[in-house]
C-alpha cells in the first residue's frame, strides 16, 4: 500500500490526535505506526510528498514524522505545508540523509527535532510525543558529541578531496588545529594518507 490510514474508530473524531508519517520506505504495518495506534492516534502514512499534501488537506495533523528525500520532492516541502496548514503540529525529521548543516536548515524550517536513522521505536515515540527522555532508557542510542563532530569532519574532508587546508577553511578552523585532530583520530588520519 503506497499510502493509507490506520485508525481505531473513524477519522476526524473530535479530540482525537492524528500523526502523519511521511517516509518513502515505511508502510502502515511498521512498528511505529502500530504503536501509535495502540496509544490512541489516527495514523496516516504517506510515501510521496503529494500523498502527504492530500492527507494534510483532509485531516487536522497534530504530529508529523518525515524523511527528507522523496521521489517527488523533499521534506522541506512537507515542513512548509505543515507551517501553512497546521502551525501547532509537532514535527520531527527522521532521516538517513542528514548532516549538521541540513539539520540546522530543517530546524529553521520548523522541525522540533532532527534524528538520524536508524533509531529505536521507543526513542522516536518519546521525541515525537515530547516525553521526558531522562527516564525512558532511550538515551543510550544517541551518539556522543565527539562521534558526531568526527563524522562531520570526515564528511567535509571527503568532500574536499582530503585537502586539509581546504577542509579547515570550510570548517572555519585553523589548519594546524585540524591537523592535530587528524593525528588523534586513526579513522580520519587514514583518509589523509
Amino acid at each position: 500500500m503506497a499510502e493509507g490510514r490506520l485508525e481505531k474508530d473513524f477519522p476526524g473524531r473530535p479530540g482525537r490526535r492524528s500523526v502523519l508519517i511521511a517516509d518513502p520506505v515505511l508502510a502502515l504495518d511498521a512498528e511505529i505506526a502500530q504503536r501509535l495506534v495502540r496509544e490512541g492516534f489516527d495514523v496516516m502514512v504517506a510515501r510521496r510528498v503529494s500523498d502527504a499534501a492530500s492527507q494534510m488537506a483532509s485531516t487536522q495533523v497534530s504530529h508529523c514524522m518525515t524523511e527528507l528525500r522523496f521521489s517527488d520532492g523533499t521534506g522541506f516541502d512537507i515542513l512548509r505545508m505543515i507551517a501553512g496548514h497546521h502551525p501547532s503540529c509537532r514535527t520531527i525529521v527522521h532521516s538517513g540523509h542528514c548532516d549538521i548543516a541540513t539539520a540546522v536548515a530543517v530546524a529553521r524550517a520548523g522541525a522540533a527535532d532532527v534524528l538520524p536513522k536508524p533509531m529505536t521505536t521507543d526513542f522516536l515515540l518519546a521525541v515525537l510525543l515530547d516525553r521526558d527522555l531522562r527516564h525512558s532508557g532511550c538515551m543510550e542510542t544517541l551518539q556522543g558529541p565527539n562521534v558526531v563532530r568526527e563524522e562531520h569532519i570526515r564528511q567535509v574532508l571527503i568532500s574536499c578531496g582530503a585537502n586539509v587546508s581546504r577542509t579547515a577553511h570550510r570548517l572555519s578552523m585553523h589548519r594546524r588545529t585540524l591537523q592535530r585532530m587528524l593525528e588523534k583520530s586513526p579513522s580520519l588520519r587514514a583518509l589523509v594518507r
